[in-house]
């Protein structure tokens, strides 16, 4: 069997069934993926090759050919037509105009026998009933738009009605518009997978020959801007506030959408069908008449055709007045964007429905319920090893059962062009981050968790933490009742160097405060113990780098999403140097093969693929820790310049656990002497590894379940509550710095003042 590959890619796959309907030969099905959504398969004994499921797939040929300035009019019907609508009820009375011209009108109705969705046409009032209302997840279209065709050949007056794909999709597989058909979108949120509201129903708790019979996701019987999700059932009604309910947390929060509509090709104006209907949101803003609470629908006439309708029906409506489209807009943003929203919690939300509950996987993706909140670099999109190690860290903490999220205080704004940084995709596709926290938030956040975590990366080095908001990075929004854990956390350098980073003392007797309050304490690198004994008088615990300790079926997942195809020398260079051209040069005629050269500040090599270039490659060069660390992970021969500006420390620890010291050079001449064919013994060095990673698997395990500490005045540091003195010190200088400011009308250059103005700027951040 084939895939939908085939056809579009399927990361914009809408599922609109235009292929399934068109192929002549049969060879396309529409089957349900993991996660609940149909995608096309194709057989490939069946298939002939004719290419049109590509040529009539609206994905690969968008078409935008209405109004480009729609007009737009508030609107409802009578309110006894709007009890069982979810707005205005407009599109019941431009259903039974069609109807009462002999015509067929084409929607979506719920299926009672099997809880799902599906378009069907009908010809008769009564039927009609089954189409009004909205539905809250994805419809299959069946061989609607073969029956639809059928009937425009025939002269026959049709009305169909979905969601803007759907609509692209009909008018893809007809190649063409006909006079006798009228089209109906909808300012559309996004579908949510049919599986999860399946496994919502049954998780209802009804009796073993109780049925459901509908499902109501918009009951206004509270008013329509405060409904209700009402389930009738063979023995009761359930209702419960949209906001309450489970399954509409997920809808709204986007977890459970369909990943096209993340990136929707036709959340835009000009619209695809001839009238787009929904609901007017913020049309107080315009006009309070225009609201009597109970529904008022959008109405944007994108054609001529839907100018006409909509004139034949005005007549007929309680409410109708033109309105600004910005209005429109302001209240309905999917009139013109897709939803790009949560994305980055989209995939542990699937995963978890494998083995929890729906309930508890909306805790945990909507309600940021976790056992750990983790602090780290997680938001360096340009940082191929901080992503990773974010990644490698909730993977690890996930195999114990357990559940993480990253804290989000907004350090993401520190990126200008984020979404266009190599590590944008990677985060919102694999990372679990929590919503934006600012201190007070953060500090209620970890009362209901087992600890905060930080690490791993070099947030213990002092000059990150000149530019970073203190009380997050020094856990200092944690209560005293919530463990703290240093988990493989980095001073990036040995004690020398960590003394040099120092511009300022008072942030030594701020970290000093901070880390005497921490539960657990434990480093990548064996000069942090040093440091933490030396400075702080503290014990701390030697833990490899996260990436090591996760399992490496973790990153297959990774691995198989990439195209990347190249066995010979890769590049992988934090810090350019000309001498490096030549050495490339001597490498390449060496091993008899070609050199790819990545280069992170271009951004145009995703984590999955510079994951894939040091998977395959036949020797990797580099100055990057994480670099050699997954060079050993996938026994792949490396050198490496060890790289002082960045922290040498962190390679002296991987030299000194895997004895590998023949890989590193101090400068690029040595490269030259180098034995070459004088590979890594990696069968000594997996079990070093092996034995390694069982021994901190162990510690962290009862770290992270028994209440394991190496520090055993925690907590009277923290019954000391130090975060109060701490934050004190900082409002102190900073309302000093400010006053100063205002008074002299200029920046002061003193370095005392620079000093307490860092301060003011780091906590200013989180409050």
């Amino acid at each position: 069997m084939g895939s939908c590959l085939n056809i579009c890619n399927s990361n914009s796959c809408t599922g609109c069934g235009a292929c399934y309907n068109v192929c002549p030969h049969n060879a396309i099905t529409m089957v349900e993926d993991s996660e609940g959504f149909l995608y096309p398969q194709i057989d490939s004994n069946l298939c002939q090759n004719c290419g049109l499921c590509e040529k009539r797939c609206p994905v690969n040929n968008p078409a935008y050919k209405n109004n480009e300035n729609p007009s737009c009019y508030a609107a409802a019907a009578d309110d006894n037509l709007r009890k069982d609508s979810s707005s205005g009820a407009i599109f019941p009375v431009i259903a039974k105009r069609i109807i009462e011209q002999k015509g067929y009108v084409c929607g979506v109705a719920y299926i009672t026998e099997t809880n799902s969705l599906e378009h069907i046409i009908v010809d008769n009032m009564e039927d009609l009933n089954k189409l009004k209302s909205s539905k809250y997840f994805q419809s299959d279209t069946k061989i609607c738009y073969t029956e639809i065709e059928k009937l425009l050949k025939d002269d026959k007056l049709v009305l169909f009605s979905g969601t803007p794909c759907q609509v692209a999709g009909l008018y893809a597989y007809l190649k063409k518009d006909y006079d006798n058909l009228l089209t109906i979108d909808l300012v559309c949120h996004g579908v949510p997978s049919p599986m999860v509201y399946k496994k919502y129903l049954s998780e209802l708790q009804l009796d073993t020959d109780e049925k459901v019979l509908n499902t109501n996701f918009r009951d206004k019987v509270n008013g329509w801007s405060s409904y209700l999700i009402t389930i009738t059932t063979t023995k009761c009604i359930l209702s419960k506030p949209a906001r309450e309910d489970v399954f509409m947390q997920a809808f709204l929060s986007d977890v459970c959408l369909r990943r096209s509509c993340h990136e929707c090709r036709f959340a835009k104006i000009p619209r695809q069908a001839d009238i787009t209907l929904g609901d007017f949101w913020k049309i107080n803003k315009y006009d309070r008449r225009l609201n009597d609470g109970k529904g008022t629908s959008l109405i944007l006439t994108n054609s001529e055709k839907g100018e006409n309708i909509i004139d034949e029906i005005r007549k007929e409506l309680k409410i109708f007045k033109k309105a600004p489209i910005g209005i429109a807009k302001r209240g309905n943003p999917r009139l013109y964007s897709s939803n790009a929203k949560n994305t980055e919690n989209r995939t542990l939300f699937f995963d978890l429905l494998k083995e929890k509950s729906l309930k508890e996987a909306v805790d945990i993706c909507v309600q940021d319920k976790c056992d750990y909140l983790l602090v780290n670099f997680w938001w360096s999109a340009n940082n191929y090893g901080a992503v990773l190690t974010a990644y490698a860290l909730q993977q690890f903490i996930g195999e114990f059962g357990l559940t993480s999220k990253l804290l989000n205080s907004g350090e993401i704004k520190r990126f200008k062009d984020f979404e266009t940084a190599p590590c944008y995709s990677f985060i919102k596709e694999y990372l679990n981050i929590s919503r934006v926290y600012n201190f007070r938030k953060a500090k209620k956040l970890s009362k209901d968790i087992k600890g905060v975590i930080l690490g791993s990366d070099q947030v213990l080095r002092p000059n990150s933490l000149y530019s970073l908001p203190l009380n997050e990075y020094l856990l200092n929004f944690v209560g005293k009742n919530t463990k703290k854990i240093a988990l493989s956390a980095s001073f990036g350098v040995d004690k020398e160097g960590f003394n040099k980073d120092f511009k300022y003392k008072n942030l030594l007797n701020i970290m000093k405060t901070a880390y005497q309050s921490f539960d657990y304490l434990s480093c990548r690198e064996i000069s942090g113990i040093e440091i933490f004994k030396d400075i702080f008088n503290l014990q701390a615990d030697f833990i490899l780098d996260p990436v090591f300790l996760v399992n490496k079926s973790a990153y297959d997942r990774i691995l198989n999403s990439s195209d990347v195809d190249f066995g010979g020398i890769v590049s992988y260079v934090l810090d350019k140097n000309s001498k490096y051209d030549d050495v490339y040069k001597y490498l390449c005629e060496k091993f008899k093969t070609s050199i790819a050269k990545i280069d992170a500040s271009k951004g145009d090599i995703s984590v999955e693929d510079w994951l894939k270039y040091i998977k395959d490659c036949k020797l990797l060069v580099t100055d990057s820790f994480h670099g050699v660390c997954f060079a050993l992970l996938f026994n792949k021969p490396f050198i490496c310049l060890k790289n002082k500006k960045r922290g040498q420390a962190r390679f002296d620890s991987l030299i000194e656990t895997f004895d590998i010291q023949d890989n590193f050079v101090s400068s690029l001449e040595e490269i030259y002497s180098l034995d070459l064919d004088n590979n890594i013994n990696y069968t000594e060095l997996n079990r070093k590894l092996e034995e390694e990673v069982s021994r901190c698997r162990a510690i962290l395990k009862e770290v992270l379940f028994n209440n394991y500490s190496n520090n055993e005045n925690a907590a009277a540091y923290k019954a000391k509550n130090s975060r109060i003195k701490f934050n004190c010190l900082y409002l102190r200088h900073g309302f000093k710095f400010l006053l100063y400011s205002l008074l002299s009308g200029i920046v002061p250059k003193n370095k005392k003042f620079k000093a307490k103005m860092f301060q003011y700027k780091s906590v200013v951040s989180w409050f």
